[in-house]
C-alpha cells in the first residue's frame, strides 16, 4: 500500500444517511432511493470514518476488534472502502 493511502481519510457524502442498531447498520442514498445493508465490521469501518479516522486507524480498530492479521485487516478494509466510493456513498476527504 502506498504511504499516502495510509493517512487517506474519507467521509460519508453528505446525501447518505448512516443508521445503526443492534451491531448491524444501513447507508441510505437520498439521491438514489438506494439503500445498502451493513454487517457489524462495516458499521465499524463507517463509524470510524464518521469520526474522521485515517485509513490505518481505521484498519488497527479493525485489528483490535477482531484480533485479525493486519494483512487481512488491510485488504478487507481497503476493498470495503473500494466498494463504498465506488458506489458514491463515501468519499475522500479534501
Amino acid at each position: 500500500m502506498k504511504d499516502s493511502k495510509k493517512t487517506e481519510k474519507y467521509q460519508i457524502a453528505p446525501w447518505v444517511e448512516f443508521r445503526f442498531g443492534n451491531n448491524k447498520g444501513f447507508l441510505y442514498d437520498t439521491k438514489t432511493g438506494q439503500a445498502y445493508g451493513l454487517n457489524e465490521v462495516a458499521s465499524i469501518i463507517i463509524e470510524e470514518i464518521k469520526k474522521s479516522k485515517n485509513f490505518e486507524e481505521i484498519k488497527a480498530k479493525i485489528i483490535e476488534t477482531y484480533e485479525i492479521t493486519e494483512e487481512k485487516a488491510e485488504k478487507d478494509t481497503q476493498d470495503f472502502i473500494e466498494q463504498l466510493k465506488n458506489l458514491g456513498v463515501v468519499i475522500e476527504d479534501e
